[in-house]
């Protein structure tokens, strides 16, 4: 019996870490939580929401609007500020550039979001060498 306790108190502890995910593959993160990519020694922890003024997807509006989510970067320990749609690029840590692909739930005219329900969909993106500047 004591090693089916000793498994399962190892498969707890497990619950609280990063989630592993793919390099060039989409993931979602809620507010808090964390993704280490597989491979790289690089974990992104979503930690705010900076900024949300898209166009309601129940408004006409002259311009899209923007989103922006602040990112925990490890490897090294950094934050940093990625945008969506007018930031071409994401942060780059070494090699790996980490983008801002979707945010939501999208907007509603007369609705509030709550922070908790927001859910940042990033992808870790492969370069062959790190951008200058």
């Amino acid at each position: 019996m004591r090693p089916i306790l000793v498994v399962l108190a190892a498969a707890l502890v497990g619950c609280g870490g990063p989630t592993e995910v793919e390099l060039e593959e989409d993931f979602t993160l809620a507010i808090g939580k964390s993704a280490a990519i597989e491979g790289t020694g690089i974990t992104v922890t979503f930690l705010d929401l900076l900024e949300d003024s898209r166009c309601p997807i129940n408004a006409i509006c002259v311009r899209a609007g923007n989103a922006k989510v602040q990112l925990g970067l490890r490897d090294p320990r950094r934050v940093a500020e990625v945008n969506i749609p007018d930031q071409p690029r994401g942060e780059f840590v070494g090699q790996v550039e980490i983008r801002l692909m979707e945010l939501t739930p999208e907007p509603e005219v007369g609705k509030q979001v709550d922070k908790g329900d927001y859910r940042a969909t990033l992808r870790a993106i492969q370069h062959n060498s790190a951008p200058a500047g």
